[in-house]
């Protein structure tokens, strides 16, 4: 059976999206949709579920649509957040509440849920209730993710448990749901689906932790941006919240003087809360955490490796790890 490559698979879902435009009577609803999904991405969870069903079966043409709905759902929640954050930038272009309003990217965002549950119930399977009841929790989940990462923002610190519950919920259920679903449409047995969502849900995790590092410690010349923007907007990341842990009585109130101090400026904000950090080995704890998130996530797929070639999902897995940016 052809195991096909990253890049392969990449060509196969922008040339679907790309083709496969959105239209209806009332044209303007749909304008910020195709805008939005013809923007520079990496396509990162359809190509999970295409990789995931290409483990056990060769004509992904199949499930084209379905990987489709999955970037659909995951575009519209950008709408939403975009408008949320008030960012004026996605992936170098004008967001669609400034390219359009604000009332337009939720509308059109509503829209593209609706289009991607569509998409998703079109799959010629015996199981389609169980693909559906799978799409669904996700996006609830995500849903709910967001609704704690906002609840966050008014809140001085968070746990480290409330923390990584809302970054499984906001970024690694979806990846994990990507993989659940393929292999569901492959006719993957139960322990077999489990594996992958297993696998996900880690990997999810290992890439939301080290985003949240980069930010603080990475190389500004390889991520293209400034660093430690998470820091100057008080964002309670993994870091933040294992430095405060770490800290006694004098040294939180430090750390949250300067996290809370929205008068200093970024260029002397940043460097006085990664002193503290590296006081308190917060670096080496986060790096230690994405190695444990990335270990469970292979044992997933060792799991599988004894019947199935996951070379391309370990080879997607590392990619994501090495990234810069």
């Amino acid at each position: 059976m052809k195991i096909y490559a990253i890049s392969e698979l990449l060509s196969r879902i922008e040339e679907t999206i790309c083709t496969n435009e959105m239209t209806g009577t009332v044209q303007s609803m749909y304008d910020p949709i195709n805008y939005s999904l013809t923007l520079r991405s990496k396509r990162v969870r359809p190509l999970l579920l295409l990789m995931s069903y290409n483990l056990f079966k060769e004509n992904i043409s199949a499930v084209y649509t379905q990987a489709q709905a999955i970037e659909m759902f995951h575009t519209s929640t950008l709408l939403h957040d975009d408008l949320m954050d008030e960012s004026p930038l996605r992936r170098g272009k004008p967001t669609v509440y400034l390219k359009w309003s604000a009332n337009q990217a939720i509308l059109s965002g509503d829209a593209m849920v609706i289009l991607a549950n569509r998409m998703m119930s079109q799959a010629s399977v015996d199981n389609i209730t169980t693909v559906m009841d799978a799409f669904t929790k996700a996006q609830l989940e995500v849903c709910e993710g967001q609704q704690l990462d906002l609840q966050f923002e008014s809140l001085p610190i968070v746990s480290t448990e409330d923390y990584l519950k809302m970054i499984s919920l906001k970024t690694a259920v979806l990846l994990a749901c990507s993989l659940e679903i393929g292999a569901l449409l492959a006719g993957a047995n139960a322990a077999e689906v489990a594996d992958l969502y297993l696998f996900g849900i880690n990997i999810g995790l290992a890439f939301q932790i080290q985003d949240d590092t980069l930010d603080t410690y990475g190389d500004v010349n390889a991520l293209g941006k400034q660093i430690g923007d998470d820091i100057y907007s008080g964002k309670k990341t993994i870091l933040l919240i294992h430095a405060y842990q770490q800290a006694d009585a004098a040294g939180r109130v430090e750390l949250m003087d300067l996290i809370q101090n929205t008068k200093l400026p970024l260029e002397e904000k940043v460097p006085k809360v990664i002193a503290l950090y590296d006081r308190y080995g917060v670096h080496q704890y986060a790096l230690d955490l994405i190695d444990k998130y990335n270990q469970r996530a292979f044992d997933a797929l060792d799991r599988l490796s004894a019947k199935y070639d996951v070379s391309m999902l370990k080879k997607f897995a590392y990619s994501l790890m090495k990234r810069n940016n």
